[in-house]
This record gives structure tokens, sequence and C-alpha cells, in this order.
């Protein structure tokens, strides 16, 4: 394909950076003009090997959008992060869209920019897709009652992982080691998620990944909790079917029934079974990273 290469010509000035190394390869660096934090890296180009990899060479560049975001846009998405930078500053910087055909031919549209680091965007934009997906195809119409459903799609590589005292540190340590090392390898052609070839049906075996799931019923719903968790068991089961058999997904059920008040339930899914002997979350996380161990770990 016809590559595009946007030219920059800045006065030379003092350049910041959110590296940590030198040898990161996820690192992003922006210069300051006036009061507007600029991000120039060509993306494009640096990632061109992995953009390849990516998509298999079959991708198209349809748009490159230079764009400035104001002070006050830009403070609000540092709130909704929950990070605050020493100094907020308007933005310029420089958007992709690219349009490529996913692992069942259906034409999707992956966007980014060179603001943040291209691994943790290229993380996000699979979970969210995945994620998506389910919340649609699985949920949105046959969870009967339900006031809210949340889903997330989490890959093990695209966040820290919560450390409590009762777990074994060591493990957590490994677990936090490995899961950043192939966070790094993302932006590489070997470690590129091949998203051409990713489905919601093969994402489990493609990526070390598993979804999240909040429902919440109110006590307004009329239902009782038996019919609530069969109802929403029946659901995981057509996701568990849909996938052959290779869910893992952690479900948490807040119901209020006249019967009971309020109801807390939490299930875990792992390699296509339910899970009735972890004890929380972390257990799980820990369970779904040795279950990947030789795959995407040693």
């Amino acid at each position: 394909m016809k590559k595009v290469t946007l030219i920059l010509i800045v006065m030379l000035l003092p350049i910041a950076s959110a590296c940590t190394s030198s040898q990161d390869d996820t690192c992003y660096i922006f210069y300051s003009e006036g009061d507007v934090r600029i991000f120039d890296i060509d993306y494009l180009e640096k990632y061109e090997d992995t953009l390849n990899a990516m998509f298999d060479y079959e991708w198209t560049l349809l748009t490159v959008e230079e764009k400035y975001i104001p002070i006050e846009e830009v403070h609000m998405r540092h709130m909704i992060r929950s990070f605050h930078p020493p100094i907020i500053r308007p933005e310029q910087f420089t958007e992709w869209t690219i349009e490529y055909r996913d692992g069942n031919e259906g034409v999707r549209r992956f966007i980014f920019d060179n603001r943040s680091d291209f691994s943790h965007q290229i993380a996000q934009y699979a979970a969210n897709y995945i994620a998506e997906y389910y919340r649609e195809k699985f949920f949105d119409n046959y969870i009967i009652g339900a006031s809210s459903v949340h889903f997330m799609g989490m890959i093990l590589s695209s966040g820290p992982v919560p450390v409590f005292h009762n777990h074994d540190n060591y493990v957590i340590e490994e677990l936090d080691y490995a899961t950043r090392e192939h966070r790094r390898r993302l932006v590489t052609p070997e470690g590129a998620i091949r998203l051409s070839s990713l489905t919601p049906a093969n994402v489990f075996e493609m990526l070390p990944f598993y979804l999240s799931i909040s429902i919440h019923f109110d006590e307004h719903t009329g239902l009782n909790q038996q019919s609530i968790e069969e109802n929403v068991l029946e659901q995981l089961e057509n996701i568990n079917h849909f996938t052959n058999h290779r869910l893992n997904a952690k479900v948490n059920i807040t119901c209020f029934t006249d019967e009971s008040g309020r109801h807390y339930g939490f299930w875990y899914y792992a390699q296509g079974e339910r899970m009735f002997d972890l004890v929380d979350s972390v257990d799980f996380v820990i369970y779904i990273f040795e279950s990947y161990r030789g795959m995407f770990w040693q």
C-alpha cells in the first residue's frame, strides 16, 4: 500500500518524555510550543511492520487527521482516568484510521493516535471490541429485568494486577513481570495481536483474555433470586458453547428481592469450566495466568 508520512517542521525546543527507559518501545514523546503540548511521533511509520503483522498486510489507511484538544477537554480526560499530570495543557496530536477485515471477514476500523503508548491502544481496542460484541449479542436483549449490565474485556497484559497480602507475592510478581513483557511485545511484529484473524469466538485462544461482567437488578424487578440466576447462567452457557467451551469470565450479580433482600453472586469461568473453589478475583486472575503458561509466557 502507499505509505502516508506527515512532515512537521518545528523549532528545536525542550522535549519532555513519558518513557521509563530508552529501550521502551511503548514510550511516547512530546514537546511544548508555548502552552501547547505537541505529540509528533509518526506512529504509522514507526509501527509499519507491526501493522502489517496485525492485519496480514491487508489494510487501508482511510484518514490522517491533525487534532487539537483545548485544555478543558484535556482536564476532563485526565479526571476520568484518575490521572493528574503536574501541568495540564492543550494537546496537538495526530490520529489515524485504518480499515481492515477481521477473522469473520467483517469490515472494521482501528483508530489510534500518538498521545499514548501504542500497546495500550491495541489492547484496549481488542478488549472493547470483544466485550461490546458479547454484551450486544448475548445479554442486551436476553437478560430479563436487569437495571444495568456492564461488560469489560480484560487482556492480562493490559494493566496492573492488584496485590493483596493474603496471596503469594512471588506468584503476583511473576504474573506482573510476564504480563508486562507480553504487553511490551504487542508493538512488535512477533508479538502483535493478529486482528485480521481475531474473532469473538476464538479470542480466548488468541489472547490471554477474560470477560468481566457486572449485572444489577433493583428491587422493582419482580423476579426471585433463582429465576435471575438461571437466566444469567443460561446466557453464560450460550457464550461458552459459542467459544467451543473456552470461556474465561468473572461475573458479579447484585439483586434485590422481596424474599431475601440484597444478594450478591460471584461466579467464575476458566477455560470453559465453572469454578467453584476460587476464593476471590485475584485467585481467578492467577488461575487464568497459569492456564496460559506456555502460550504467552513461560
